[in-house]
């Protein structure tokens, strides 16, 4: 059983969505506005992904995003690189990565208690094994 990531942009403000695992929701996104999948400023192209432990300088051991069909690898070549799964609270603290929380923020566009959320997805995937994610763009 594996991720699924179901989002909708809201232009201008940023991408937002619903993870599921075994057709539970069991976090929020917010990810940047789709910027024709520009480097560093756009968010991920829907597909299906593997998730691979990558240990980053800025964020420790992460989740990483990989694959090569859609030009998303983990550190290159590729037209994508380091998109990672981490925690940030807005849209505006991403640089094409996707950040997850337990719920959405209360008071603007975002989400809230995201170390928890991703502590728990990484818990999730070192348990279970989980090994990809599908996004999918609504």
């Amino acid at each position: 059983m594996n991720f699924k990531l179901t989002t909708k942009t809201l232009a201008g403000i940023g991408t937002f969505g619903h993870l599921y695992y075994k057709g539970n929701c069991i976090a929020v996104s917010v990810e940047c506005d789709w910027v024709n999948n520009e480097k560093n400023i756009s968010c991920i192209p829907a597909g299906i992904y593997d998730l691979c432990w990558h240990s980053s300088t800025k964020f420790g051991l992460v989740l990483a995003l990989h694959n090569p069909n859609l030009g998303v690898t983990v550190t290159g070549p590729s037209h994508r690189t380091h998109c990672y799964i981490h925690s940030a609270n807005y849209a505006s603290q991403l640089r094409g990565c996707i950040a997850l929380g337990k719920t959405w923020n209360s008071q603007t566009w975002g989400v809230a208690d995201s170390k928890d959320a991703v502590d728990s997805i990484n818990a999730l995937v070192k348990k279970y094994k989980v090994t990809q994610l599908e996004i999918v763009r609504l």
